[in-house]
């Protein structure tokens, strides 16, 4: 079943505790400064978009909705610099989800969309993709929610997030977020269960599984974690985080080959957002006596995080590759 989510498909939860120096969490630092984002709106064949026209923001723990002005323009000012994705939702129009973009500080954050009008519902009932849209009131109790939850008003956040299932039981999102809520508060079993609520509604549900994938790892449960994030991988292929997760499940597992291309990817699609994959890399390089490359990883790793915990460690390895 595919579900058009509109709202905290990435909210994640933050809080778990490290695994040595394998699991070093980048993402707190992602959304500490404020950008502003353009969505530029046209449809495919002129015509105007529907009066109500509306742009979903959503990503690195934040959600947001604007409407479109008169040329097609929705102006979000106040967005944390990180990875998002954008719907444009209204009647009539054609269920829209663009692939992940980042926003970043002194970036002019520009986004052009093209969407496409759906034909209006035949007379046997045919209903569109954009009316099977989730509600827009439901829609707002889970930007509520958002918004608590990044507060750390996990009471009022989560009373949101019971309204939205109220109004939409079979809302995901609102699960995961619910999942999120409790992992922060240290109530590990409830946010596993509400995660584990999240994906039997949807089983492809990205977010939800790289969480589970997460509380996997924390448990040391290796196969479990590596099915998880390879699950949310496949979901958003555009998302770094399952990779990350895949670089640490795989090389804990040992699966070095895996392990290396996992941290290539999850490098390739965010440069320097999650260093630690190059350390991790580069020991399994180190272990497969491919000296040349681990070191290349080393000073990769100590050039994006020269002051993360695994940094001395890293030295300490390239001295010793080095001085060979």
């Amino acid at each position: 079943m595919t579900i058009l989510r509109p709202a905290l498909a990435r909210l994640r939860w933050m809080t778990l505790p490290l695994i040595g120096v394998l699991l070093l969490d980048a993402l707190a630092a992602a959304g500490e400064r404020w950008c502003a984002l353009e969505v530029r709106v046209t449809t495919e064949s002129g015509a105007p978009l529907p009066m109500d026209a509306r742009v979903l923001v959503r990503g690195s723990g934040f959600v947001s909705t604007g409407p479109l002005d008169r040329s097609g323009t929705a102006n979000f000012q106040e967005i944390p610099a990180g990875t998002y994705e954008v719907q444009v939702l209204g009647k009539g129009i054609a269920a829209y989800s663009s692939s992940s973009f980042d926003v970043r500080p002194g970036h002019d954050n520009v986004l052009d969309v093209v969407v496409r009008l759906a034909k209006a519902p035949s007379a046997s009932g045919t209903i569109s993709a954009a009316e099977l849209a989730i509600p827009a009131k439901v829609m707002k109790e889970l930007v509520k929610a958002s918004r608590l939850i990044e507060a750390g008003d996990f009471k009022q956040a989560e009373e949101h997030c019971r309204k939205a299932i109220a109004l939409y039981p079979a809302f995901p999102d609102a699960y995961n977020a619910l999942g999120v809520i409790a992992g922060r508060q240290g109530v590990h079993d409830e946010a596993r269960r509400q995660f584990l609520k999240a994906v039997e509604i949807d089983p492809q549900h990205a977010e939800a599984n790289a969480n589970l994938a997460r509380m996997a790892l924390v448990d040391q449960d290796w196969a479990e974690a590596e099915r998880r994030a390879q699950r949310s991988a496949q979901s958003d292929p555009s998302d770094p985080t399952p990779f990350m997760l895949l670089t640490v499940a795989q090389f804990k597992l040992g699966k070095l080959d895996d392990a290396i291309a996992s941290a290539q990817r999850a490098h390739a699609l965010a440069p320097a957002r999650y260093a630690i994959v190059h350390f991790i890399a580069a020991t399994a390089l180190r272990m497969e006596q491919r000296t040349a490359e681990a070191i290349a990883e080393y000073q990769t790793f100590l050039s994006e995080a020269p002051d993360e915990k695994a940094a001395p460690q890293a030295r300490a390895a390239l001295a010793g590759l080095q001085g060979r």
